[in-house]
């Protein structure tokens, strides 16, 4: 399906004749409820062709949906699409079933989503200017040069960000920290390239990194919280008042720790104030 930009309606639009074609003699019968099988022997043509519009008319709310759902919703299909572009040697559709275990359904419910076809529009203007400059048709090469990047940049961080959203969720699920030194080596790359070219991601991965520190923080303070409860329990049970002395010892969570957490500070001062000294 054909997707440009209509100058009079001063927006992107689909405008090729096959929509035309599949609005009048393909949608009416998919209304009908018809089997793709029968329109297609029908209007002289394939099911495939007939899937492709009949996913492209249910993603418009123009056809209510009668094709299985999906096992998982994509939500930001733009990035698997760009993410596409790094093997070239298949068809879309091959490759999303490669790599992301898409059938012909799952592809052509996230193929048109508006972004991605805006996307693949833009594509495949790039990719016509460097053939263009290929033959000589570009006189300034900083043009081609810069047609080059920007493709590039697109499908990099698409790929990039899959792989740190990889890393940063194994860290999580180990409680561990996100560490830069790390994580860079893992994505074969560095910080102040990643800052340079894709400064929203690296802004997305900034923000993982303290909400992954919060979550860690948040695990050893009720851990201490615990340990602390446990001593002033022993303690009061050997008829001692618990001090930070001997809270400190037994607990094993530093007394300077204890002073400067508010949270931890109000704990142990509540069970201090149960305890009567002897």
């Amino acid at each position: 399906m054909k997707y440009g930009f209509i100058k009079e309606e001063n927006k992107w639009t689909e405008c090729s004749e096959s929509f035309l074609r599949a609005g009048d003699q393909i949608l009416p019968l998919l209304i009908k409820g018809e089997y793709a099988k029968d329109i297609a022997s029908l209007l002289n043509t394939t099911q495939y062709t007939v899937l492709k519009y009949s996913m492209y008319f249910s993603s418009q709310g123009i056809l209510a949906q009668r094709n299985k759902e999906p096992k998982k919703i994509i939500e930001k299909p733009i990035d698997y699409f760009m993410a596409l572009n790094r093997d070239n040697n298949k068809s879309d559709i091959a490759r999303a079933r490669k790599i992301f275990g898409w059938g012909q359904e799952d592809f052509f419910r996230n193929f048109f989503n508006p972004e991605v076809q805006l996307y693949m529009f833009t594509m495949k203007n790039q990719k016509r200017s460097r053939v263009n400059y290929k033959k000589g048709k570009f006189k300034n090469k900083e043009i081609a040069t810069k047609h080059n990047e920007m493709r590039k940049g697109i499908s990099d961080v698409a790929m990039i960000r899959q792989r740190a959203e990889a890393y940063i969720n194994n860290q999580i699920a180990k409680d561990e920290t996100i560490a830069d030194i790390y994580l860079y080596k893992y994505l074969d790359t560095t910080k102040k390239t990643v800052k340079k070219l894709f400064p929203e991601l690296l802004e997305w991965i900034e923000e993982q990194k303290q909400l992954q520190k919060a979550r860690m923080n948040d695990k050893v303070e009720k851990e201490r919280i615990e340990r602390i409860k446990e001593a002033v329990i022993l303690i009061t049970n050997q008829g001692d008042y618990p001090t930070y002395e001997n809270v400190v010892e037994i607990s094993g969570v530093p007394k300077k720790y204890i002073r400067t957490h508010k949270k931890v500070s109000n704990v142990f001062n509540e069970l201090k104030s149960r305890c009567r000294r002897k």
